[in-house]
């Protein structure tokens, strides 16, 4: 909490300092390197956040998805991105990182990648309601309305209760 605090006030010197001290005393590396990362890219050293994320990544691949979410929650969908893929590769290929990576393509306006990386995701599981939610977004967005009905008729069909397919009928 104190790390998270130091970081948040600017106080980059002791921010940096308290990490490598909670890393000596053999605290977690997530408690000490996320608030680092965030850190940085509250301040615009992307280059700094990267070199973090990938110290992260190497020493707990866990934390990936903590991070990306957070890099999300900061508005950096564009560095979520990239560690969404990045936890992909560390930890077994999990289908949502997959779906971050699909949103975040989405949010940066990208949405004909996002709807490519929701087949792969659609092939490894046919059933996830997420995906089908997210690919209706994305084809209502771009005004393929037949596709879209067809992605919510496919949740609907999965899952009859989902209130944001409902209300995006």
């Amino acid at each position: 909490r104190l790390l998270v605090a130091r970081a948040g006030s600017g106080e980059t010197a002791d921010a940096r300092w308290l990490r490598r001290e909670l890393a000596a005393l053999g605290a977690p590396v997530q408690a000490a390197l996320l608030p680092l990362v965030l850190e940085h890219v509250r301040e615009g050293r992307d280059r700094e956040a990267w070199a973090a994320i990938l110290e992260l990544g190497g020493r707990s691949p866990d934390a990936m998805p903590v991070l990306a979410r957070e890099l999300w929650s900061a508005g950096r969908a564009d560095l979520a991105r990239e560690v969404h893929r990045r936890s992909f590769e560390l930890n077994g290929r999990n289908v949502s990182d997959l779906l971050g990576v699909a949103r975040c393509h989405f949010a940066l306006g990208e949405a004909g990648r996002a709807l490519t990386v929701l087949r792969e995701v659609e092939a490894r599981s046919s059933s996830n309601a997420e995906a089908l939610f997210l690919a209706a977004r994305i084809h209502a967005a771009g005004g393929a309305r037949p596709q879209a009905m067809e992605m919510l008729q496919r949740l609907l069909a999965l899952d009859p209760g989902n209130v944001e397919g409902l209300e995006l009928l």
